[in-house]
């Protein structure tokens, strides 16, 4: 099975997570059918902060991930929407690190990201996760 987000922005571009690692759900950052590099979601300690990572050959960034049910923010502490009833995401700090991701570290050469428009703007908006996700799990079959 695989747990797929889908860019409400851009719905060419998604994450497909399909293994389960230790701490997170791992998979990979497709645009047009094609993988741009490894992407995993976890939760910190099993508790704490909602998290999202992106590794290609040339970096890796991470960030917050700020989940909703349709409009409502999610808040472990609150008496909103539970955990597994969760279907949006937004990936705080995607966009804005993938625009200054360089062809290689250190080097001033050209940014990789920076003129794809769609990938971008998919980055800063929502995520529609899919049904075979269930609070950071993926629904066996």
């Amino acid at each position: 099975m695989e747990c797929v987000l889908t860019s409400e922005e851009v719905p060419s571009i998604q994450v497909r997570l399909k293994e389960r690692t230790v701490t997170s759900l791992k998979g990979e950052l497709v645009q047009d059918g094609k993988s741009l590099g490894i992407f995993q979601t976890g939760q910190s300690n099993g508790y704490g902060t909602v998290w999202w990572s992106f590794e290609d050959q040339h970096s890796q960034q991470d960030g917050t991930s700020v989940l909703f049910k349709d409009d409502q923010h999610w808040n472990r502490h609150g008496s909103g929407p539970a955990a597994s009833e969760t279907n949006r995401v937004l990936f705080v700090g995607l966009g804005s690190d993938l625009y200054y991701v360089r062809t290689k570290r250190d080097v001033p050469l050209p940014f990789i990201y920076r003129g794809n428009w769609d990938l971008l703007q998919a980055a800063e908006g929502f995520w529609s996760i899919s049904g075979q996700c269930l609070s950071g799990r993926i629904v066996r079959g």
